[in-house]
C-alpha cells in the first residue's frame, strides 16, 4: 500500500438562492463568485493509502470501462435510432393520409 496525503478544505457556502450556509469539505479550495458566498473555516490534511495497482489491473480496468461506455452508446443510439424512426413513420403516414 502506498499513502497520499491531501488537503482538505472545510468550508461554509450559501449560494443566491439559498437562506443558510452549510458546511463542505472539499480537496480544492473553493473562492467566492456572483453565485455564492464561500467562508473558510480550516483545513486539514488527510493521509489515505491507497492499494497497489499493477499496470494489468489498470488495463483490465481500462477494457472494463470502455466496453461500459461501448454499451451505453449503443444503448443511447438505439433509442435514438427508433425515435427518428418513429418520426418518420409518423411523416410517412401523414404524407400517405394527405394523398
Amino acid at each position: 500500500m502506498s499513502t497520499i496525503k491531501k488537503t482538505m478544505y472545510i468550508q461554509a457556502s450559501k449560494r443566491s438562492y439559498e437562506n443558510e450556509f452549510s458546511v463542505e469539505i472539499n480537496p480544492y479550495k473553493r473562492e467566492s463568485d456572483s453565485y455564492g458566498v464561500i467562508i473558510d473555516i480550516d483545513e486539514t490534511e488527510v493521509e489515505i493509502e491507497v492499494p497497489e495497482f499493477t499496470q494489468e489491473q489498470f488495463t483490465n480496468g481500462h477494457i472494463e470501462q470502455l466496453r461500459k461506455i461501448k454499451e451505453k452508446l449503443k444503448a443511447d443510439t438505439f433509442i435514438q435510432m427508433q425515435s427518428l424512426d418513429e418520426q418518420i413513420e409518423s411523416l410517412l403516414a401523414i404524407e400517405c393520409n394527405n394523398e
